[in-house]
């Protein structure tokens, strides 16, 4: 009876795997969204941040995401650092917390590692700047555009450290 049993399991087993399948058989099943997936929207706050900083209204971008108030979303955490650092009157200490509130959401947020490399910098703390770097090497080990950037910041930062 153990032997049938086993010979069944097995021509089963046999079985499913010679069956052409749809989902196993599609080339392209795991590539492609269903057709009723949507491709998620860039909230608004987002999109009209993005426009200040890229215009390089400091104030209004972190006006705009203080009213957003979007706390649980690493994205707008990262925004308020960067922001808070580049305003006018920059904040650094405000930057940070921002930072570490983003890295809690996500700790391998690499747009936060590379900004809070450079307020690491603004600090004269080259220690932490590494760490950063580190931290986004782990994060995108085959090299991200981030890594470049903070690699680039930190080699300035020598250079001019060098000079005096």
């Amino acid at each position: 009876m153990t032997r049938f049993l086993i010979s069944l399991i097995s021509l089963t087993f046999c079985a499913v795997l010679a069956t052409p399948s749809v989902v196993l058989a599609s080339d392209d099943f795991f590539d492609k969204p269903a057709a009723s997936a949507k491709v998620p929207e860039v909230p608004a706050w987002l999109t009209d941040v993005r426009k200040s900083i890229k215009d390089k209204k400091y104030d209004e971008a972190y006006q705009k995401l203080v009213d957003a108030n979007q706390t649980g979303s690493a994205d707008w955490n990262n925004l308020m650092g960067f922001t808070a650092r580049k305003k006018s009157s920059p904040e650094l200490d405000r930057s940070e917390y921002f930072y570490k509130e983003a890295l809690k959401i996500d700790p391998n947020h690499l747009g936060t590692l590379e900004y809070y490399g450079e307020l690491f910098l603004m600090k004269e703390d080259m220690k932490g700047a590494v760490t950063m770097l580190e931290r986004l090497q782990k994060a995108c080990p085959k090299g991200c555009e981030q890594i470049q950037e903070l690699k680039a910041s930190i080699a300035n930062y020598r250079k001019q450290a060098s000079s005096y």
